[in-house]
């Protein structure tokens, strides 16, 4: 379904990072208020992801700092590490490409992520591994608890999608049109 709808629409990342959606990047800051340079959790984009890299290059624009994933053994939670624009990103499990794991690891405030599918409620559909849910239930128990926002096509939107009583809720999604679940804190 993914590749149809990324096939279906080769501008989606410009779109999502476009000027016509800017105020949704001024929500997301908004969301992280009292945070001089928040930190914005991204991803690299595999198979038919939606690409936020357009997204993260604005919100870096905008003074925040971008970090990115790194894919550690299954059972463990995902580290998060700095990232520029000049940095070189390894190879990582899954196809996936990441900061070296050794560089210096990260807190985000918001987290980005990709998904298969999603629900009003903000259930998320993953890859079944459970990095995120794991990493934000880690996160938690050591008092933090970034913004989690999806972004999908409006096409991965599911009645229901199934979840478990281990699986964090998405905060909102953000497609290329505009919010597809808004997060409560924008009100």
């Amino acid at each position: 379904m993914r590749e149809k709808l990324a096939a279906d629409a080769p501008l989606a990342a410009e779109e999502l990072a476009a000027e016509k959606l800017a105020g949704q990047a001024d929500q997301l800051r908004a969301c992280l208020s009292g945070e001089t340079a928040p930190i914005i959790a991204g991803y690299w984009p595999i198979r038919s992801e939606l690409d936020p890299r357009p997204l993260l290059a604005r919100l870096h624009a905008a003074g925040a700092e971008i970090c990115l994933p790194a894919t550690p053994p299954p059972g463990q939670p995902l580290s998060f590490h700095r990232f520029t624009s000049e940095d070189q990103l390894t190879h990582g499990p899954y196809g996936t490409r990441q900061p070296d794991p050794a560089s210096q690891t990260v807190i985000p405030q918001l987290v980005l992520a990709p998904l298969l599918a999603f629900d009003a409620d903000g259930g998320r559909l993953g890859y079944g591994g459970g990095f995120y849910d794991r990493t934000l239930a880690s996160m938690a128990a050591a008092g933090h608890r970034p913004l989690y926002i999806g972004l999908a096509f409006a096409g991965q939107h599911l009645q229901t999608v199934p979840t478990g009583p281990l699986d964090r809720r998405l905060d909102g999604v953000l497609a290329p049109h505009g919010w597809a679940v808004r997060p409560a804190r924008l009100g």
